[in-house]
């Protein structure tokens, strides 16, 4: 009989992480379904119960691994504590720990909870309405539904069926074809594999972003509607969303399958997507106000300029407007032309012409001005940043308040740089790739901030970001923060009561004994110990109380004198004895359990 392939505990910081086979898993089990079980039994425990102590318990649990036909069989333990220790306290869990995994069979009718495992390392991962998400690995879509896809209170029928759809339509052009967009089938335990589908379920069950578009095409096509890249998208996305949210009797809305479509006419389906902007001729480029561009076979462009391309022009003054630009623009050849100055339609509405100078906004004009803003304002040339700088440019153009510069680049382009030194709106453009001078700094910008389990400094960071913490601490003066020092940004996070950036006092630094067991200790577990030793074996009075501040105060105690006290304290204690520290570019090997503050 083959052995079962061992699991090792890489990591429990913010999840479990395990590695078998060379492929790494991680399991989630912040506020997850478990902790809120154990915490709704913790609850109904007085804490006077016991004494308001501290005890660890023990809880096997299982779980389904993706790809692989077992069961992850691990054993949590999980400290309990009183709530606040006043006389009507309750427990609650506090620190997590694993004291072992492994795998092993699957049993009939045996019951897993539905804490989800996630592939980890080597992956594709697309997020889902709801819960639902796909994930890709070696080459296979592996698609986890749920039941809350489909939240339309109107549709609250089709809740009890599990589905996936994908969340994010706004970037459906850049999918690769084969990632799937909406499944609407699923097996046992919500899963289902692309490998596994057959050509039919493919097409009908498992649709990917390569299925939709041509079904669009072949809608298109029956209603005598030019396929174009943009009409595709169009109705791709409008058959995405409405996909399993009405019944074709009794809601005039898309049902996904091609026959419920396909018999509907024309003026019903444009009705139902609420939009009016398909391309009607193929090589035209629609513009606002019945304005157009189309390229000829020579090179140039007939512009078609009209007075309601721009309600705010002067009266009688016509101009052309790409319409819905933005969301064309990756498709756009070149040369097309974004928008025309108005000067160019004194004397005639068609203008014939090779776009060459600035009257002319094309798409070629305006990525090289994007790219001459980045180069100006010390930014890399990246993807996102181009993105970003292209959308400032439009929205530069002044919609609705023509003045002088509605319709010149240079002018827009100053604006842009006068702002982004200026500070005025930092918050945006700390968005831009290299922000940040320190690629530390940059890596962990939208992290969010995780504060330290040791101290207690009466300052609340729940759900804020690194960003949010330095625009607090250093102001917004973006010549100031794109030279933030490292070192300084981490003396800052720490005497806040935050885990530095550098992750330093977690790092291994001591050997010692715990409850008999050899360790490897930082100077957090060092802290941490020493508050727990204080806790269960120290009277409660002033002193007690007054240690216990000093150990917590990150913001008023040098950590140096923080753990020299927490060292004298543990060195007077029975249940921890600290051997030596170590030299930490030798460490020897590191024991498998590692606890997690939470």
């Amino acid at each position: 009989m083959a052995e079962e392939p061992e699991v090792k505990v890489v990591d429990f910081d913010d999840v479990a992480l395990f590695d078998i086979n060379g492929l790494r898993y991680e399991l989630s089990l912040e506020n997850s379904h478990l902790i809120h079980k154990v915490d709704e039994r913790l609850a109904k425990i007085p804490a006077e119960k016991y004494d308001m102590k501290v005890f660890t318990i023990n809880m096997p649990y299982l779980f389904e691994v993706p790809g692989l036909d077992k069961y992850l069989d691990v054993t949590l333990s999980i400290d309990c504590q009183p709530w606040d220790y006043k006389p009507d306290s309750h427990y609650v869990s506090t620190n997590l720990g694993i004291e072992s995994a492994r795998l092993r069979d699957k049993r009939e009718d045996e019951r897993v909870e539905a804490e989800k495992v996630v592939v980890a390392g080597d992956y594709e991962k697309r997020e889902g309405l709801g819960d639902s998400y796909a994930i890709k690995q070696n080459g296979n879509w592996v698609v986890y539904g749920a039941y809350d896809v489909i939240d339309d209170d109107y549709f609250a029928a089709y809740r009890d069926s599990v589905n996936y759809k994908i969340k994010d339509l706004d970037d459906f052009d850049k999918l690769p074809d084969d990632v799937p967009v909406y499944v609407s089938n699923f097996a046992q335990n919500n899963i289902v594999s692309a490998r596994e589908m057959d050509e039919w379920d493919l097409e009908h069950v498992f649709i990917t972003k390569k299925q939709v578009l041509k079904d669009a095409a072949a809608l298109l096509k029956k209603h005598d509607l030019p396929a174009t890249p943009y009409n595709q998208a169009q109705i791709a996305k409008e058959m995405i969303k409405k996909a399993g949210t009405s019944h074709y009797y009794e809601e005039p809305a898309i049902e996904y399958t091609n026959r419920e479509i396909d018999e509907w006419d024309y003026q019903r389906l444009n009705r139902v997507l609420e939009y009016e902007g398909l391309d009607h001729i193929e090589k035209k480029f629609q513009g606002e106000g019945e304005s157009y561009a189309e390229p000829l076979t020579d090179g140039r462009w007939a512009v078609f300029g009209t007075t309601a391309a721009d309600d705010s022009l002067p009266s009688g003054k016509k101009t052309y407007r790409l319409k819905n630009m933005a969301d064309q623009l990756d498709n756009l050849p070149a040369d097309a032309p974004l928008f025309v100055h108005p000067a160019v339609f004194e004397h005639q509405d068609l203008v014939i012409t090779k776009p060459n100078n600035a009257d002319f906004v094309t798409k070629k004009l305006l990525m090289d001005k994007s790219k001459e803003l980045l180069m100006k304002l010390d930014y890399p040339e990246t993807k996102k940043n181009l993105d970003m700088m292209v959308k400032e440019l439009l929205s530069q153009a002044g919609y609705g308040r023509y003045d002088a510069g509605s319709y010149d680049i240079e002018v827009w382009s100053q604006g842009i740089t006068e702002r982004v030194r200026k500070g005025n709106e930092t918050e945006k453009y700390s968005q831009l790739d290299g922000f940040y001078k320190d690629l530390r700094i940059e890596k962990a910008k939208n992290q969010e901030l995780t504060e330290d389990s040791n101290a207690n400094n009466g300052l609340m960071f729940e759900g804020e970001t690194l960003n949010d913490f330095i625009f607090t601490a250093y102001g917004k003066n973006p010549a100031k923060l794109r030279n933030l020092d490292y070192k300084q940004l981490n003396k800052s996070l720490e005497r806040a009561g935050l885990v530095r950036l550098d992750r330093k006092r977690f790092t291994p630094k001591f050997e010692g004994i715990i409850n008999g067991q050899r360790q490897l200790l930082s100077e957090h577990d060092v802290i941490s110990q020493a508050l727990k030793t204080i806790e269960q074996n120290y009277e409660a009075d002033q002193t007690k109380e007054q240690v216990m501040d000093y150990l917590r105060n990150a913001y008023g105690n040098p950590p140096k004198k923080r753990l020299k006290l927490a060292m004298k304290i543990l060195k007077n204690t029975g249940n921890v004895q600290l051997l030596r520290k170590l030299n930490v570019q030798s460490q020897p090997m590191i024991y498998p359990k590692k606890a997690k503050e939470r």
